[in-house]
């Protein structure tokens, strides 16, 4: 079960993944580590609504209802129920809560903090740990970059080996996020709080996933700039796009690293933030306010 673009499917099929079964094997067959976001824009759903129905929960229901060939379990996949509608997941409580027997439902999620409390406090919670960055690394280098380039891109997906891969398709994806960094980090080191109102309206403004991904990014690269200034680092990522205006090497020497872990807590405090659907805006600006505190003590 899958999110879909609503009133795309025919008859009984509307509004459910059915139609879309052979183009999701094919997905998977291409890419077996997927994004989220990565199906929606498969989909061509980034301004539409992509969510699961409550006409797919009464499918799923139904389905169910059927006798299990050869008399085994009956299993349902369902991926991303943060995308479950309040409706479709109101009619599926009752199964999640008491499963008929021999029946599994497993709900994969990217987004936990997302799912409906509803249906979360129905599971049983298990987490996928990330694959190690050595491990990653490695993987990489297989596809044909070099170990250097390798062990950026392992870092920067965060132990995701679906992150990993777009990011080798696609390093395109990774120019904005960098552009966003030297932006927001010119900005608190001015102390230019208007610049830093006016950047927060803007990026409050892109998906979640993306505001999300500008975190994570920012948090490797002010690692990366830590190890820079210890000369510990051969390839940083501010080397692969030439064309970005800023000096890796004088922000390196402005950085105290006995601030480093504090900023890495401020981030990932962000993060969470922004996780449980805070304000963008509010989470942004606060973000860059403490980082002018830091820049001012630094100074």
């Amino acid at each position: 079960i899958v999110p879909v673009i609503g009133g795309e499917g025919r008859g009984d099929d509307e509004d459910t993944c059915a139609p879309f079964l052979a183009d999701v094997r094919t997905f998977l067959g291409q890419n077996p580590h997927p994004l989220s976001s990565e199906w929606i824009e498969h989909l061509g759903g980034k301004q539409k609504v992509v969510q699961i129905s409550v006409k797919e929960s009464a499918r799923i229901q139904r389905l169910l209802s059927l006798k299990a060939h050869g008399g085994g379990y009956k299993v349902v996949v369902l991926w991303m129920p943060e995308r479950l509608n309040d409706s479709a997941a109101n009619k599926l409580l009752k199964l999640v809560e008491e499963p008929l027997d021999r029946t599994l439902l497993l709900l994969i999620s990217h987004d936990e903090a997302s799912v409906l409390g509803t249906i979360r406090s129905r599971c049983q919670v298990h987490y996928v740990k990330p694959v190690p960055t050595g491990v990653l690394s490695e993987a990489l280098v297989i596809q044909g970059i070099s170990a250097d380039q390798a062990a950026v891109l392992a870092e920067l997906s965060g132990g995701q080996p679906g992150q990993a891969s777009m990011l080798l398709r696609n390093r395109e994806a990774l120019r904005e996020p960098l552009q966003h960094f030297v932006e927001f980090m010119r900005i608190t080191y001015k102390k230019d709080l208007v610049g830093l109102l006016a950047f927060s309206e803007r990026l409050a403004k892109e998906p979640r996933e993306q505001q999300k991904q500008w975190i994570h990014v920012s948090a490797q690269l002010l690692s990366q700039l830590l190890r820079l200034r210890h000369g510990a680092l051969k390839n940083s990522l501010f080397a692969w796009f030439p064309d970005v205006a800023f000096q890796p090497d004088g922000l390196a020497r402005l950085l105290d690293e006995s601030k480093h872990s504090e900023i890495q807590g401020l981030l990932q405090a962000a993060l969470a933030d922004i996780q449980r659907n805070i304000n963008s805006r509010i989470v942004l600006s606060d973000l860059g306010i403490q980082f002018m505190r830091l820049f001012a003590a630094r100074k």
